[in-house]
């Protein structure tokens, strides 16, 4: 040390540069913002190329432990096999980042399946296309966390406290939770494409929304059967809850105790809903829930005994065909009125019929015209009143 130009001073030193080799995940991250992986069955490498694949299990374990902020994990056809709950991050071993990292795995036809009973549920955002994960292994979202599925076989859907579901062209088979589709507590699902939902549980519940939560079919082609087991509800509707179909076709190969069950609010636009079998009914509706239909058939196929069953509606509207063998729309007297006083046959309409003529009274009018005459003011007082809330125009088609 130099006190007067207080500097440190070696004038018989050597000086070597020491160079710190950066490691493939360095190199990744350096080279943009997505991290890539290359992976394959028997992958040993790096993952950096398809020269040169890693292992799926090693892109993993990266990802739990990282967390970059969007990486890539892109795999080579084949079987591939995981530890137990190695894709669940609640059963440990993740890094807590406090981000909201995003993963994207491109199957190119590959499957995946677990040394054990799993469930798939990643922090963030998770997209996967062209995979077919085992049927016994559930795909869970909750909040802040997304999920979009492309050319997908998988187990059950679940969608948790905001989470959010958009699936295209994907097949569910249900095998342990009697759910095949599942949004609760203000989760959000979209479906389109061609969707195929199976279930081999007793008593499934192909799609099921509740709490809050929303299911948007669009543009699609659903299917819902059984693979052994059997269909409850086939679409349950839950109090505050919502189902839209837009432009779709739903088909239920198998026949449901109850296809359409809802205390919530059911929309069908422009959508064709077919049987495959005899069902009771076709819609129910309980505690205020509320059913509209714009365009399309309910009940083609077979047609169910009843297309349309009132059990407390809160209100019905809308246009279309609805075709039963017996009563296109029904009201249970005890809890329901919105049909009460609409014609049914074939060719009828579901709206409220007109007032009826009240009857003439006499100067001095007898105790049985005065009766005749409050009675067609009481009923035509409750047409009044329905008519608030049945705006239906549905042509019934029998048979």
């Amino acid at each position: 040390y130099n006190v007067s130009t207080k500097r440190f001073e070696a004038p018989n030193a050597l000086v070597r540069p020491i160079i710190r080799e950066t490691s493939s995940e360095e190199r990744r991250e350096a080279a943009g913002r997505e991290v890539v992986y290359y992976v394959s069955t028997t992958g040993t490498g790096r993952g950096t190329s398809t020269g040169d694949r890693a292992s799926l299990y090693d892109a993993l374990t990266y990802y739990r432990s990282a967390q970059p902020s969007s990486m890539r994990i892109i795999m080579a056809d084949g079987n591939y096999v995981l530890p137990q709950h190695f894709m669940d991050h609640t059963q440990g071993g993740f890094s807590n980042k406090g981000s909201s990292p995003s993963l994207f795995i491109e199957g190119n036809g590959a499957n995946l399946d677990f040394q054990a009973t799993s469930n798939i549920w990643m922090p963030g955002h998770l997209a996967m296309r062209n995979i077919t994960v085992t049927n016994s292994a559930g795909i869970y979202v909750s909040e802040n966390q997304s999920l979009v599925l492309n050319n997908t076989s998988t187990g059950f859907l679940y969608a948790n406290r905001g989470g959010k579901i958009n699936a295209t062209n994907v097949s569910v088979t249900d095998t342990r939770l009697t759910i095949g589709i599942f949004a609760l507590s203000g989760a959000k699902i979209v479906l389109g494409g061609t969707v195929d939902i199976a279930g081999t549980v007793a008593n499934g519940h192909p799609i099921y929304a509740v709490h809050g939560s929303e299911i948007t079919i669009q543009n699609a082609n659903v299917t819902i059967r059984n693979i052994g087991g059997s269909t409850l509800v086939g679409v349950y509707v839950g109090l505050n809850s919502n189902v839209t179909s837009t432009n779709s076709t739903l088909n239920f190969q198998s026949a449901p105790t109850y296809p359409f069950l809802l205390t919530g609010d059911l929309a069908l636009s422009g959508t064709n809903v077919n049987f495959a079998s005899g069902t009771s009914r076709a819609v129910e509706i309980q505690g205020n829930g509320t059913f509209a239909m714009l365009g399309g058939t309910l009940g083609g196929g077979i047609a169910p005994t009843n297309g349309i069953l009132d059990n407390g509606a809160g209100s019905v509207t809308g246009t279309g065909i609805v075709r039963a063998g017996t009563n296109c729309w029904l009201s249970n007297a005890s809890v329901g009125n919105q049909f009460t006083y609409s014609n049914n046959g074939n060719g009828a309409s579901s709206s409220v019929t007109a007032d009826e003529t009240l009857p003439a009274l006499s100067p001095a009018p007898t105790s049985a015209e005065i009766a005749a005459h409050s009675a067609v003011q009481s009923r035509n007082t409750m047409r009044a009143q329905i008519r608030s809330t049945n705006t239906s125009n549905f042509t019934c088609q029998i048979g």
